[in-house]
């Protein structure tokens, strides 16, 4: 059984289809990676999942349960953050988690400790939220979804607005979540680079629809997709210009001296000796799998709104 399941969700607001038949697996212990750019339909997918707004067709499980027709017991064992958290800024960060658990019949002081501990916020719990930066609204949102000990936890765009620094500690977060409490998390964003680190499998939604979805490493691969290539900084276009000349190939150069092209069926010591007997000296050559941002691109053909 399925943790989430999607089976042919849509939504049609108006004239808009938002999301057209969108259908994926969550397994238990996945960390899944919902990906697509701004205004891909994401929100409004995961909106219908959590069965908060009630699709235009299709339908959508957790644990098994139609969250149309059985919503209760359906959402019983999910803590969710989606489209951003909001506190009250009077309150501590403790007296917004004991408030908001009250509407499940209340909570222990334990586990508001636990999960103000677990989200970097132990020594600031008695500290009033108007106070806190967005990072530290992101980390008490991810407290308040974990406060029932949910087994599967769905965050939206968890990331969003936080500095490297802030991405960075939320990602080890959501490792630390997924280790300790052994729960199932399904992550959207736009930030194709954050879900790479992180996700076990992924599904990628562009304009509403759902083109791709399974385990990371299946869908990038093992084989060596791009070669990158440091030359001196003023032999670059005389690198580029060998590279087409004698093999046919079209490097890019994304800075001074620093070049790369697709390498899936380039012998790197056979560049790296005609470069060398045309007096270009080579500093570096790598080579490395496609990137996530590399494959979205691929597959739609632009990286608007991508970052």
């Amino acid at each position: 059984m399925a943790v989430l399941e999607a089976e042919g969700i849509s939504k049609r607001f108006g004239r808009l289809q938002a999301v057209e038949d969108v259908s994926l697996r969550v397994e238990a212990g996945d960390v899944y990676g919902f990906l697509g750019p701004n205004g891909a339909g994401k929100t409004t997918a995961i909106r219908m999942m959590l069965g908060l707004i009630a699709p235009s067709s299709g339908r959508a499980r957790i644990f098994g349960r139609d969250v149309q027709t059985d919503f209760k017991r359906a959402i019983v064992n999910v803590g969710a953050m989606v489209e951003g958290p909001a506190f009250y800024g009077y309150l501590t960060a403790r007296r917004n988690l004991r408030l908001f658990g009250l509407i499940s019949g209340g909570v222990s002081e334990q586990r508001i400790d636990d999960v103000l501990q677990l989200v970097g916020l132990g020594r600031r719990g008695d500290q009033k939220v108007s106070a806190y930066s967005h990072g530290m609204r992101q980390r008490l949102g991810i407290a308040l979804a974990l406060l029932e000990r949910p087994r599967l936890l769905v965050l939206d765009e968890p990331t969003n607005g936080l500095d490297p620094q802030g991405m960075r500690e939320i990602r080890n977060l959501i490792r630390r979540i997924r280790d300790e409490e052994g729960t199932t998390i399904f992550l959207s964003s736009h930030l194709l680079g954050e879900l790479e680190q992180i996700c076990d499998r992924i599904g990628i939604i562009f304009r509403g629809r759902l083109l791709r979805e399974g385990r990371l490493d299946d869908l990038l691969g093992e084989r060596v997709a791009i070669v990158e290539l440091r030359v001196p900084a003023d032999e670059g276009e005389r690198a580029r210009n060998l590279l087409s000349e004698k093999f046919g190939i079209e490097a890019e150069i994304l800075r001074r001296g620093h070049l790369e092209f697709p390498g899936d069926r380039t012998d790197p010591a056979v560049l790296n000796r005609s470069l060398l007997a045309n007096g270009v000296e080579v500093s570096a050559i790598s080579m490395r799998r496609q990137t996530l941002e590399e494959y979205f691109v691929e597959l739609t053909g632009t990286s608007q709104e991508i970052y």
